[in-house]
């Protein structure tokens, strides 16, 4: 627990780089993490692009939380499966002017639970998953980034 009573922080720190082509290469806790942009984009197309890794971290994260909580309240969920759809308009990407915002305008988690629980209580309990997941709180809440220029350690 941190010094705030009853709060319990995971620090999260992920290092990138930039690998070949358009690859960007990234470590979090020993873990190798990559993506690459489409061909279309200039890129190789050999992992996923940016936009489909965020995506996938709201999913894993949202049948992560899913299964945690079944687990703890002891519910009849044999198995949990999720597919997340967006679209972005990259016009503004691209430095054209656009009418839409250049993020997700918004994203579609739809979930497949193989349970026995009645269809009232899983949509409750999807809602219950929503409110619990952290990437969920994330991306719906206004989560301020902050930028800073780190020293080059060379001279």
């Amino acid at each position: 627990m941190s010094a705030e009573e009853g709060t319990i922080d995971f620090p999260v720190l992920v290092s990138l780089n930039e690998g070949p082509g358009r690859v960007v290469e990234g470590n979090a806790r020993g873990h190798a993490l990559a993506v690459d942009l489409l061909s279309s984009w200039g890129g190789g197309d050999s992992h996923a692009c940016p936009l489909e890794t965020l995506a996938f971290a709201l999913g894993a994260c949202f049948v992560a939380t899913a299964r945690t909580w079944a687990i703890r309240e002891q519910l009849p969920i044999d198995s949990i499966s999720a597919d997340v759809r967006g679209t972005v308009d990259l016009t503004k990407g691209m430095g054209k002017e656009g009418k839409n915002r250049l993020g997700f305008p918004s994203l579609q988690i739809s979930v497949k639970l193989d349970s026995s629980l009645p269809e009232n209580a899983q949509r409750d309990f999807l809602r219950k998953v929503a409110s619990l997941c952290p990437v969920c709180d994330t991306i719906e809440g206004s989560t301020p980034i902050q930028l800073e220029l780190a020293q080059n350690s060379q001279g």
